[in-house]
């Protein structure tokens, strides 16, 4: 196997390359699979510092998703407040978690757009009430200034959670590509 520094014309690839210092990314000249995966880890390494400022960027971002949330839900706290109440009046009951969840007011408020907005669709919710069918009509029937808000709400949590998702893989990328398990790796792929 032969070395080459990026950037090098054929005639500097005769052995010099090889004894590059370790700040210029090298690459590894072949066909095999092993080969391949070589060069795509020397260019991740290569991009460490573009995937911290993407990762702090990731870390950052679901903050500010949070505090928008904040005040989107003191908006329409009321809504909120009618649309629990019309579903109690209705004689429908919460499982456990989402009582929990109605009990933690804004923090409890993710969870709760994601049971009305999925029920409202028809999809299944983790820990589904037991007349599931009637909660999705009455759902449907309510005006839709009571919940039209949430599905905007719950949009945004999904988006903050993903890119919080997004983060925590570029930080683990991050770990590895700053210890010497990135080394152990590159060792194991020759």
């Amino acid at each position: 196997m032969m070395c080459a520094v990026i950037g090098t014309t054929p005639a500097d690839i005769a052995g010099v390359a090889c004894a590059a210092p370790d700040f210029i990314v090298r690459r590894t000249v072949g066909t095999g699979v092993s080969d391949y995966l070589m060069n795509f880890w020397l260019e991740i390494k290569a991009m460490n510092s573009i995937i911290f400022y993407i990762a702090m960027t990731c870390a950052s971002t679901p903050f500010v998703i949070i505090a928008f949330l904040f005040f989107y839900f003191i908006i329409n706290n009321k809504k909120y407040k009618n649309l629990l109440s019309m579903y109690d009046e209705q004689g429908f009951t919460l499982t456990p978690l989402y009582q929990f969840y109605v009990a933690m007011g804004f923090l409890g408020s993710f969870g709760m757009a994601y049971y009305f907005c999925r029920l409202k669709k028809n999809k299944k919710v983790i820990f589904p009430p037991d007349n599931k069918e009637t909660v999705t009509i009455f759902l449907n029937k309510i005006d839709l200034n009571y919940t039209a808000w949430l599905k905007n709400y719950y949009l945004a949590t999904l988006t903050a959670l993903l890119i919080y998702s997004i983060f925590i893989i570029l930080s683990i990328l991050k770990i590895i590509l700053d210890t010497d398990l990135g080394k152990v790796l590159c060792n194991l792929l020759q």
